[in-house]
């Protein structure tokens, strides 16, 4: 089965929904998973959960959890 390609969006805090986030770290490529790409680590600025952006877009979860679960 062929998966569509993973597309990246900009999205706010996971945890409270805050759009507003300070960049800790500009061009991190992924070293766990191989995702082509470099990712941004960045702060919220309103509860301070660290996360990466952009983050896969709606529709990619098949293909991450496929990644985490060693089939994808």
């Amino acid at each position: 089965m062929s998966l569509p390609p993973l597309r990246f969006e900009p999205a706010p805090c996971n945890l409270c929904g805050a759009e507003e986030a300070t960049v800790l770290y500009a061009a991190v490529p992924d070293r766990r998973h191989g995702i082509a790409g470099s990712f941004a680590l960045v702060r919220c600025a309103r509860c301070r959960l660290v996360r990466t952006q952009p983050q896969p877009a709606a529709g990619g979860g098949q293909f991450i959890e496929g990644a985490l679960n060693g089939g994808g």
